[in-house]
């Protein structure tokens, strides 16, 4: 049996105008379907240029689109409240979302150290609560790379940021808890756990 949720939690997306809409299509999709990966409603999407791929994809789905460049702290605070938001999703989005509880702003990224490809989830203070690595074949170029690990973040992005707005994953006095030691394995591997911060729910 799954989870069941009284109310759908409501996310507002800050997509930079730089994405080509697939991420945030697949965030929309993922919370359409009749069995959830995303078990939450968007209710907007924000972003840096009035027209383009963004718009596009937000107009043939059916969102709500605000265009909106940057700006003070209050602003973004007036988005939450415009749109009843309890969290935001930052596509790229290419300044700090500030005046918002860091513990309610995720971003999805990727990153490379010492030659290996990781994809990374953080709240927007940087606390990482969501690493998996990215095999890199040794034919890669980097285009198939950054497509390859595109795809890998789709295919995570809405699953793991349902933990979030559920609060499977939360962001406590700076430091990650997790409700289960499972949902720790998961979003950051056996390697790297720690006998800490996970609480039964």
């Amino acid at each position: 049996m799954g989870i069941t949720y009284d109310s759908k939690k409501r996310v507002l997306v800050f997509c930079s105008f730089k994405s080509d809409g697939s991420e945030l299509r697949e965030l929309f999709e993922q919370s359409q379907v009749s069995s959830p990966n995303l078990d939450a409603t968007i209710v907007g999407v924000i972003c840096n240029h009035a027209r383009g791929k963004v718009y596009d994809t937000v107009q043939a789905l059916g969102m709500q689109f605000e265009y909106w460049g940057n700006g003070s702290p209050e602003k973004y605070q007036e988005l939450m409240e415009e749109f009843s938001a309890d969290y935001v999703i930052s596509l790229n989005w290419p300044e700090l979302i500030v005046g918002v509880d860091p513990a309610y702003v995720v971003e999805t990224t990727w990153k490379m150290e010492n030659g290996q490809c990781f994809v990374k989830m953080c709240f927007e203070d940087g606390t990482m609560f969501f690493e998996r690595p990215v095999y890199i074949r040794p034919d890669d170029t980097s285009e198939i790379l950054c497509k390859r690990v595109n795809e890998f973040k789709r295919a995570w992005q809405s699953t793991i940021l349902n933990l979030v707005v559920h609060r499977k994953i939360w962001l406590k006095n700076g430091q990650v808890e997790y409700s289960s030691q499972d949902i720790k394995e998961l979003c950051i591997g056996r390697e790297k756990n720690k006998p800490a911060n996970f609480h039964n729910s």
